[in-house]
C-alpha cells in the first residue's frame, strides 16, 4: 500500500475536524435536539458527504467548505430569534376648544411601523349600556392600519368627535375606530344642551403596537365633554382594573 502524503493527511484532518466543527456541529445543535430520526439522517448524510469531499482538489475543497459555512450561518441567523425591542412611546391628548380629540403618539425609540387599539372600559352618566369591545384606531389623514413613525417623530390618532346641534338642543360625542378602509363609529352618547344635564364620560384603554416590539404600550384615559355645551377632552388616568 502506498504511503499517504503529508497533503493527504492534512486534507483528511481538515475535512473530518475543521469543516465538521464549523458547519455540521452547529447544524446538529440546531436540529438533533428535536428528533432522533433527524439526528440519524443528518449523521448519515454528513458521513457520506465528507467521504466524497476527500477526493476533491484543494480549490474545490475550499470553495465547497466556504459555501457550506455561509449557508449554515445564514440558516442559523434566521432560525435563532433575535431579542425583541422595548416599545418606547409617549401619548399626548389634544387640548383646547376643538370638535375632535386626537392622541399624539411620539416615538422615542427606534423607527418602526405602528398601529393602535382602543378598549372601552366604563361609561358613566348615561342611560345607555356600554358597547364593550376592542377595536383598531384610525390614524389622522390615512386609512392605513399601520403607519411608519421615525425615531423622534410623531403621528396622531383620531379618538372622538363632538357635534353641537343647536337647532334640536342636542350634543353628540362619537368614538371612532377603523374598519377596513373606512372610519367606523364604535360608540356614541347624546345629551340635552341643558346646564342641569349630566355629561357622559368614558374610561378607555389605548394600546400602541409596533412590529418587533416585545409588548404593547398601554395607558388609560377618561373621555368627556368639558361642560354640557363644551367640546370633548381626554385626560390620563391610572389603569386600575377593567370592569367585568
Amino acid at each position: 500500500m502506498a504511503e499517504t502524503t503529508l497533503w493527504e493527511r492534512f486534507r483528511e484532518w481538515f475535512i473530518s475536524h475543521a469543516l465538521w466543527h464549523l458547519t455540521g456541529g452547529r447544524l446538529l445543535d440546531l436540529l438533533t435536539g428535536r428528533s432522533t430520526l433527524v439526528s440519524v439522517v443528518i449523521a448519515a448524510a454528513s458521513s457520506w458527504f465528507i467521504n466524497h469531499l476527500k477526493h476533491l482538489a484543494l480549490p474545490w475543497l475550499v470553495a465547497v467548505g466556504t459555501m457550506i459555512f455561509v449557508s449554515v450561518m445564514v440558516a442559523w441567523e434566521r432560525a435563532v430569534p433575535r431579542p425583541k425591542r422595548r416599545l418606547d412611546v409617549e401619548l399626548t391628548p389634544s387640548s383646547g376648544p376643538r370638535p375632535d380629540v386626537l392622541l399624539t403618539v411620539t416615538n422615542k425609540g427606534d423607527s418602526g411601523n405602528f398601529y393602535a387599539q382602543c378598549t372601552l372600559l366604563a361609561l358613566r352618566n348615561s342611560p345607555n349600556a356600554l358597547r364593550r369591545g376592542t377595536f383598531d384606531l384610525k390614524w389622522e389623514h390615512t386609512f392605513d392600519k399601520r403607519v411608519p413613525i421615525g425615531a423622534g417623530a410623531s403621528s396622531n390618532l383620531l379618538v372622538a368627535t363632538f357635534d353641537d346641534d343647536q337647532k334640536n338642543a342636542l350634543a353628540t360625542m362619537e368614538i371612532w375606530g377603523l374598519s377596513g378602509n373606512s372610519k367606523k363609529q364604535c360608540e356614541w352618547s347624546r345629551w340635552n344642551l341643558d346646564p342641569r344635564e349630566k355629561v357622559p364620560e368614558y374610561d378607555l384603554e389605548i394600546s400602541i403596537f409596533s412590529d418587533g416590539a416585545k409588548s404593547p404600550f398601554s395607558e388609560c384615559f377618561t373621555l368627556r365633554a368639558e361642560s354640557w355645551h363644551g367640546s370633548p377632552k381626554m385626560t390620563k388616568k391610572q389603569c386600575v382594573e377593567k370592569l367585568k
